[in-house]
């Protein structure tokens, strides 16, 4: 991958049309994706922000399997969650039927139900423990639906 210098591109998008309004529909899908990121963070129940992840790795591959770029760690640290909260997430999802690990590692998931990991509420209808905000906090709401 080679590097391009700010200057050159804004004097190139200067000059040509489809390069401005390639370098605009690319600004604008990155503004899109961090501004929904900030969303699931602040928003979002941890069961509820793995799903999201899930399902946008999903849509990047387009394949039947899911093959996960991070380790999970690492995927807590990208949804502001721990480590045990986010293997307690994918258990649930997975103890539910919405998901199957592949292999050993459970890097490599395949999605058995897209439509409940998208309409998954994790504390069902109504949670008396949820506060104003609806949330329950990082450990809480892994009671998962039963299969439709």
């Amino acid at each position: 991958m080679s590097q391009i210098k700010r200057e050159s591109l804004q004097l190139m998008a200067a000059s040509d049309a489809v390069i401005l309004d390639k370098l605009l529909s690319m600004t604008i899908r990155n503004l899109e994706h961090a501004e929904n990121h900030m969303l699931l963070l602040g928003r979002k129940t941890a069961v509820e922000r793995v799903s999201a992840f899930l399902l946008e790795m999903d849509c990047r591959t387009g394949a039947d399997r899911v093959s996960l770029p991070m380790t999970r760690l690492d995927i807590a640290d990208y949804l502001g969650l721990t480590l045990e909260t986010v293997s307690r997430a994918l258990s649930s999802l997975r103890k539910a039927g919405v998901l199957t690990f592949l292999d050993h590692d459970q890097r490599e998931i395949m999605l058995n139900d897209r439509r409940r990991l998208v309409d998954f509420e994790p504390q069902g209808p109504h949670n008396p423990n949820q506060n104003a905000t609806g949330r329950t906090g990082d450990d809480e709401g892994y009671t998962v639906p039963p299969h439709r």
